[in-house]
């Protein structure tokens, strides 16, 4: 009963879990975000969000860096952890300056940015796992003893 009750059948394996990670949050990050501002970024370009008075094109570069660039790297597993805190680095900066930690509300917004910046830190520390082309480049990390 313990072992259906804790789901002890199923194999543990970060390696597939963070390419489920990678696979599921990013490529909604890049169809959601990424591929808008890709595709509209004319459009955008003079109405784009400017909360650290950069101006709207530099800041709208910066933001699809993030949500297509980055969200493509950590989809194929490829810089990884320099696109995951690109990516970290750039949602917190929303939820600060433009969402001003609104997690609740009507506009709340800042709670979906939160989730990708979640997934990027899960990226972040754990490592794109060995199904992708890091792992390929570098070859997977041996598991290290407990001390």
């Amino acid at each position: 009963m313990e072992r259906w009750f804790l789901l002890k059948q199923i194999p543990f394996n970060p390696d597939l879990a963070m390419l489920l990670v990678r696979i599921v949050a990013f490529t909604f990050l890049f169809l959601k975000h990424g591929w808008v501002d890709l595709s509209t970024f004319g459009a955008l370009s003079h109405s784009f969000s400017d909360p650290i008075h950069i101006g709207p094109l530099p800041t709208l570069v910066l933001v699809t860096i993030s949500d297509a660039v980055c969200a493509v790297l950590i989809l194929f597993g490829l810089a990884t952890r320099w696109a995951a805190l690109y990516t970290i680095l750039i949602h917190l900066a929303a939820v600060a300056l433009v969402f001003h930690f609104n997690l609740i509300g009507p506009p709340a917004k800042a709670d979906v940015v939160l989730q990708y910046t979640g997934f990027g830190l899960a990226l972040y520390f754990m490592g794109a796992g060995k199904y992708s082309i890091d792992a390929m480049i570098h070859g997977s990390p041996q598991p290290q003893p407990a001390v």
